[in-house]
């Protein structure tokens, strides 16, 4: 069997606008991602590293200022670990720690 191969620009042109095509997409994506806000939910993970510290500990810090008891601190952060719910509390510390920062 000798067959040669012939290269035709379809060949060449069609990878390559593939390949551009999925790094437009890339980069769309990243400047879509870069202008939304981020949710208290995402700067209570934000904070809770900077500070070197758990969002379990962001929850009782944010419950000292509301006078909140260690044990409804303890069934929020459960509800919120399961339901995603993050209580008032916690939302208004995460805020204001937010405004603080200037972000």
């Amino acid at each position: 069997m000798d067959e040669t191969i012939i290269f035709q620009w379809k060949m060449i042109l069609l990878p390559l606008a593939a390949f551009f095509y999925i790094e437009f997409l890339k980069h769309l994506n990243q400047w879509h991602a870069a202008r939304q806000p981020s949710s208290d939910e995402d700067y209570l993970a934000v904070e809770a590293r900077a500070k070197s510290i758990s969002e379990y500990d962001i929850f009782h810090i944010a419950a000292q200022t509301w006078r909140i008891s260690k044990m409804r601190v303890d069934d929020d952060f459960k509800d919120y670990l399961i339901r995603g719910f993050m209580p008032h509390y916690v939302r208004d510390y995460v805020r204001r720690a937010r405004n603080a920062a200037g972000r």
